[in-house]
């Protein structure tokens, strides 16, 4: 038998995914919440389009954090994190350069990171299994004459895409602005962040087995 000592440093990604899960559950309570059986489902646009979408985009965003931190990114690094951008030189050259604009709070180049140090087949088709298995609330409520077509990878990218329009500049989800914008869909989104959570969790403990 091995004894494992767990340092603040090796324990705080662990510290992410607890935090990440916590969102999740808070998020997963709020939907249940704002539904109801009847067309169109959502019983108060308002909490759809603000607090939910905030606890779905600050979710995704530590979900997605959780993973670069797992792998050993540090805390400093992601609270800087900028990405960066390719340009061609003179000679016809790839060459990147850091960007100067800050990325924290921009998901879909934080999921994009994410796919860069998985198995981006694996992870597409986890997601892809997670939502063929799930049961949505339409589904529950509708009298289908064919089985429906179910959300996809691709579509929850979209989703995503939607979602951080809202959840990074101009920050719809946190501050009144005028105007119309689009809502994703936050049950494909919540329930493939689900699937990323709990895979993150399987592949993090597994570090941490003496047998």
């Amino acid at each position: 038998m091995r004894t494992i000592v767990l340092t603040p440093e090796a324990l705080a990604p662990l510290g992410e995914a607890n935090n990440a899960s916590t969102f999740l559950s808070v998020s997963r309570d709020v939907f249940e919440k704002n539904r109801k059986p009847d067309y169109p489902y959502i019983v108060d646009l308002g909490v759809e389009a603000g607090p939910l979408l905030l606890l779905l985009g600050h979710s995704a965003e530590l979900v997605f954090k959780s993973f670069l931190r797992s792998i050993g990114v540090e805390n400093n690094r992601l609270k800087t994190f900028k990405g960066f951008s390719y340009k061609i030189d003179e000679d016809g050259r790839v060459k990147r350069t850091s960007k100067s604009e800050f990325k924290r709070h921009d998901l879909v180049f934080l999921f994009r990171t994410v796919r860069q140090i998985c198995a981006s087949h694996d992870l597409a088709d986890g997601i892809n299994s997670a939502l063929k298995h799930h049961v949505f609330h339409r589904e529950k409520h509708e009298i289908f004459m064919e089985t429906p077509d179910k959300p996809t990878f691709n579509n929850f990218c979209q989703q995503l895409r939607l979602l951080n329009a809202s959840f990074d500049k101009p920050f719809r989800a946190r501050y009144f602005q005028s105007g119309m914008f689009t809502i994703p869909n936050c049950e494909v989104v919540l329930v493939a962040l689900e699937s990323l959570e709990k895979r993150l969790r399987r592949e993090f403990f597994s570090n941490f087995r003496t047998d």
